[in-house]
C-alpha cells in the first residue's frame, strides 16, 4: 500500500463457489422473501383444496410454492445462474491489502481502492466477508483466503473498527 503498511494481505483465485457464497450473503433478505412467498403459495393451495375443493388449482399453487422455495433456498439455481454470467471472472487471481486508510484490490491489471471514509459496513457469514460502500458491496473476501479463524476474526474486527471510525469522523464534520 502506498501511504500505509498493509495490516492484512489476502490472495485468492475467484471460484464459482465464491461468487455463489457472495450472492447468498448479499441477498439474504431476497432469499428469505422467496421462502415466505413460497410458503404463501403453498398456503393458498391448501386454502383452495380445503375451502373450495379445487384440487387442480390447489396442487398447482402448492407445486409453484415448493419450486419457489427450492429456487430461493438452495444453491443449485444460484450456481447455474452465476456460472452463466460470471465466466469472465472465474479463475482470476485477486490480492487485497487491508491497511489504515482502506483496502487496495488488485486483479489482473486492475487496481482499485476502497477508502475507509467511503465504507459503510462489513457483513460476514461462515463463508464470506463483504465490505460495503453506500450499503452496496464494494468488495468481498472468501473465508478460505484467511490463514486461520483467528486471523479472520481479527481482520473483520479491524475492518469494522475502521468503518465505524470513518463514519464517526464524517459525522463530526
Amino acid at each position: 500500500m502506498d501511504e500505509d503498511t498493509a495490516r492484512y494481505e489476502f490472495e485468492f483465485e475467484i471460484t464459482l463457489d465464491d461468487l455463489v457464497d457472495f450472492l447468498r450473503l448479499d441477498q439474504k433478505v431476497l432469499n428469505a422473501t422467496g421462502a415466505i412467498g413460497g410458503l404463501a403459495m403453498i398456503a393458498v393451495g391448501v386454502v383452495f383444496i380445503v375451502g373450495s375443493g379445487d384440487l387442480i388449482f390447489g396442487l398447482l399453487s402448492m407445486l409453484l410454492g415448493l419450486g419457489w422455495i427450492g429456487l430461493s433456498q438452495t444453491r443449485h439455481f444460484d450456481r447455474w445462474r452465476t456460472g452463466r454470467q460470471a465466466r469472465a471472472i472465474i479463475g482470476r487471481k485477486v490480492r487485497l491489502s487491508v491497511g489504515k486508510t482502506g483496502i487496495e484490490v488488485t486483479s489482473n491489471e486492475t487496481e482499485t481502492k476502497v477508502d475507509w471514509s467511503g465504507a459503510t459496513g462489513v457483513k460476514d457469514d461462515e463463508r464470506m466477508v463483504i465490505v460495503a460502500r453506500q450499503r452496496r458491496p464494494a468488495l468481498w473476501i472468501p473465508t478460505r483466503a484467511f490463514a486461520s479463524a483467528d486471523q479472520r476474526a481479527e481482520a473483520i474486527a479491524y475492518m469494522r473498527e475502521r468503518t465505524v471510525e470513518a463514519r464517526a469522523a464524517a459525522t463530526r464534520r
